[in-house]
């Protein structure tokens, strides 16, 4: 999900005024990359997924006791 999102939010906000330049785009990817990944995985590892079992749980008590 991170590289997906990343890429989308590199050719968003790449500086098209300057010219097209893979090597640009790549390196912006990367640099982006490098810069959410952390907080995504962490996030995800400490926050949601705690939160989601627990929501899942409430829903599905019933399921669980059979």
């Amino acid at each position: 999900m991170v590289p997906a999102m990343s890429l989308i939010a590199t050719f968003l906000y790449y500086p098209y005024n300057n010219g097209f330049q893979i090597h640009v785009a790549l390196v912006q990817w990367l640099r982006l990359m490098c810069f959410n990944f952390p907080f995504a995985f962490f996030t995800q590892l400490f926050f949601i997924q705690p939160f989601v079992r627990t929501l899942f749980k409430l829903i599905f008590a019933e399921d669980i006791k059979k």
